[in-house]
């Protein structure tokens, strides 16, 4: 097991942890197990995003969404945005609904859908077209 990397324990943690290389630089972090198998598992998955070009980095996933979000009030301030003003009040309800998130955990499942009818790309799904008295199918000439 020793050519993937190291797995280890150290002196002030019961946990193991694993030691791998990614851009010429050497990662350590916790397995969060004392399980010699679980920690070589870990190791495997860290190497095979590193591989597959997947990898974030334990740094990277800590970041919260909101850590985002004051980066795009700070790009709108610096580059002078006339909306700037408005911002703080589109931002409020997805501050609301993320709070508590990181940012590697925001994916498209997770956006909220206006009260059923809209999916995120704003398109109505359940209106049915062809059952509609006021949207007609016919062509007119």
């Amino acid at each position: 097991m020793r050519r993937m990397g190291p797995i280890f324990q150290r002196q002030t943690s019961a946990f193991r942890w694993i030691a791998y290389f990614h851009q010429g630089r050497e990662i350590r972090e916790s397995a969060e197990s004392t399980d010699k198998k679980a920690a070589e598992r870990f190791l495997k998955r860290r190497l095979g995003e590193i591989h597959g070009r997947r990898f974030i980095g334990p740094k990277e996933e800590r970041i919260p969404f909101s850590a985002l979000l004051d980066g795009l009030e700070q790009d709108y301030q610096v580059n002078g945005r006339k909306s700037l003003s408005t911002l703080p009040y589109r931002l409020k309800p997805i501050r609301a609904a993320f709070a508590l998130l990181r940012a590697v955990d925001v994916d498209e499942a997770r956006l909220p859908r206006e009260g059923g009818r809209t999916d995120v790309r704003g398109q109505f799904k359940d209106i049915d077209r062809r059952n509609d008295p006021y949207i007609s199918n016919e062509k007119t000439a």
